[in-house]
């Protein structure tokens, strides 16, 4: 999973910017690619300061739609006509971000934007990563950003309790996820509360400095008087306020169909028909799956029988945390390998380390980029590691690292011609489409072992299922409990497992579609490409071609990809034209040597060890001579 919504976002795009000298709308464009270029960072910037130091004040929300009305009325005067492709497509992104971003506000969305792992709520806590600090510089950003809380919670508070008065209400088990959330963001946990692990960070991180005793005081005062009250205040509303009021889960298909539109674009499948959708995936991976366990073992009775040997294997289970980290180093230069028959690998390292405790009850594994040519990946070794298998390894990696995730954003920091707002995008459906599609190009390359097979086939599994208990559960058509019981039989995993998941489904309306959806497309795309290319087609220059464009709407994607391959299938056929005129034109060696020969005279001849060779002047005079 792509982290789509943190604070490090705005801190690696800004390193981003000026490792590139902000030259994201250098290149040479006319006039209108300009403007619109221009018109894109400022909408990024404008976006990304708002994340980091919201404030959803009524005031503030009514100054946000103005800067948003402003940005649509000076991207309608761009001359669309005179923009290049790539420009049109940034054009029609920033149309649809742009009024999808005021009605969040218009339409009221923004009063229940709140759950347990992707929301405002987090907004304070994304701060509290101390990795991200090294100078003093960075941690008086940081104390900066933090004293924002106060002030932040209370504007919260307020449009929580606007949504109460209109009746536009989150779900009970939403609100229950948040509450969970907010006991490990308010505890005395110097472990698991990460607001409390920030002074030992910046210990380590000014250790020597002369500021370090000053600014180590200030920043305890503001976590104690600050920012945990302030998270306090959050808790004891929700809990007494809320939760008693909360809306019911399934109610509103309004809600659903937007969730739906932001993480998949226009243009989606109805949640019944990608219901109906997932249940058949499940049916046909279970028979997938049934076969590859026959071959490993023809004895098993059943395939859930099969499948519960196969995770109480002790073999499959990894130590402690440190085991769980140092595989996965081990798989990623694996995969980097794999990936590089595929598509170009470009330099880059990548951070492997835990989630932060308080998403260790939703997060299993997470990605994000953190600087130019940099990433990390993130494992859960807390409360999920028991459900963590060696054989579902070589997929995680493949989807997070090589050739999913990782790979995706580091071509995108590439593609400096692009206004960051392009480059440095998260677009669900074709993140994450992506990421599985990877998993299904390494089995192309038969480069499972049979249990790794298992992992892939049953994380496949996941992603179908998720399309039924998604839908389903927003649909009002599945209760929580009949979720997990399909999710846990579908996927042969543990109750808390399953558990955990539903509980993000529930939370993140949507995203969980976005997988198999998005897959959908890559390999429709690719299938198309095919046969416009036929022979001609080179999978590498095509998935370099691809992620180049950066993470954009899958229509988009279709769009811009079946206008290369026409491009290249022009470029090839023409390449070919000259190679064969150029043959033609160009005497054949046969040819040549009998022209050759005619002009020597037959004096000047003498059959060889080889047969008739013709030698030169000097050389025929020399063996006269002898």
């Amino acid at each position: 999973m792509r982290r789509a919504r943190s604070i490090r976002r705005l801190w690696v795009a800004a390193i981003v910017a000026v490792a590139i000298g902000l030259s994201a709308s250098a290149e040479a464009e006319s006039g209108s690619s300009k403007s619109l270029s221009a018109i894109a960072d400022d909408f990024y910037w404008v976006q990304q300061d708002r994340a980091i130091r919201p404030n959803f004040s009524p005031q503030s929300n009514a100054a946000w739609v103005k800067k948003l009305k402003k940005l649509e009325y000076r991207l309608a005067r761009v001359k669309k006509a005179k923009l290049g492709p790539e420009a049109r497509i940034t054009y029609r992104m920033l149309q649809r971000d742009l009024k999808q971003a005021r009605e969040y506000v218009t339409k009221g969305h923004i009063q229940r934007d709140i759950n347990g792992s992707a929301s405002p709520l987090h907004v304070i806590a994304d701060s509290a990563d101390g990795s991200m600090y090294k100078t003093v510089n960075d941690w008086k950003w940081a104390i900066k950003t933090l004293k924002n809380s106060q002030p932040f919670m209370k504007s919260y508070i307020a449009n929580l309790e606007a949504g109460i008065r209109s009746g536009n209400l989150q779900t009970r088990e939403a609100i229950q996820s948040s509450i969970s959330s907010l006991e490990i963001l308010t505890s005395a946990s110097k472990t698991k509360n990460p607001f409390r692990k920030l002074e030992a960070a910046m210990a380590r991180s000014l250790k020597g400095k002369k500021q370090l005793p000053a600014m180590r005081k200030e920043l305890r005062a503001v976590i104690e008087d600050n920012v945990l009250p302030s998270h306090r205040q959050l808790k004891s509303f929700l809990k007494n306020s809320y939760l008693p009021k909360a809306g019911k889960l399934g109610r509103s298909r309004s809600n659903y169909l937007y969730a739906m539109k932001q993480h998949l674009g226009p243009g989606h499948d109805s949640p019944e028909a990608i219901h109906k959708w997932g249940r058949a995936e499940v049916r046909r991976l279970h028979r997938e799956l049934e076969k590859t366990a026959r071959k490993m073992n023809p004895k098993a009775k059943t395939l859930a029988s099969f499948m519960n040997g196969f995770n109480r294997r002790k073999s499959n289970s990894y130590r402690d945390a440190r085991d769980f980290i140092g595989s996965s180093k081990k798989e990623i230069a694996r995969a980097r390998e794999l990936a590089r028959a595929k598509i170009p690998i470009p330099r880059s390292s990548i951070d492997v380390k835990s989630v932060a405790p308080h998403q260790e009850a939703t997060v299993a594994a997470q990605y994000y980029p953190n600087g130019p040519g940099k990433g990390v990946m993130e494992l859960n070794t807390g409360k999920l590691l028991k459900g963590q298998r060696r054989s579902d390894l070589a997929t995680l990696i493949t989807h997070e690292v090589y050739a999913g995730h990782h790979l995706a954003a580091m071509y995108a920091q590439k593609q400096t011609h692009l206004p960051l707002y392009r480059s440095e995008a998260a677009r669900t459906a074709f993140d994450e489409g992506w990421g599985l599609y990877t998993e299904q190009l390494r089995d192309e390359q038969k480069a499972f072992t049979p249990e790794e097979r298992v992992g892939y086939l049953v994380n496949h599994l996941w992603r179908a299922a998720r399309l039924v208990v998604d839908t389903g559960l927003h649909t009002g058509t599945m209760t929580p409990s009949q979720a997990r019981r399909y999710f846990q039989k579908s996927t042969f995993v543990t109750p808390d497992t399953a558990r955990s998941e539903i509980s993000r489904y529930i939370d993140w309306p949507g995203q969980a579609l976005a997988y198999y959806v998005g897959k959908r497309q890559f390999l429709d795309i690719r299938k198309r490409v095919v046969k416009m290319l036929g022979k001609k087609f080179d999978e590498r220059k095509f998935h370099a071609k691809l992620l180049s464009l950066g993470s954009i709407p899958t229509h988009e994607l279709k769009i811009a990809m079946t206008s290369w391959a026409k491009r290249r299938g022009a470029q090839l056929d023409s390449k070919k034209k000259v190679v064969r005129n150029l043959r033609r034109r160009a005497p054949s060696r046969t040819r040549q040597r009998k022209r050759t020969q005619r002009q020597i005279p037959n004096r000047w001849r003498t059959r060889g060890r080889f047969g008739t060779a013709s030698r030169t002047r000097g050389a025929a005079a020399r063996a006269k001579a002898r």
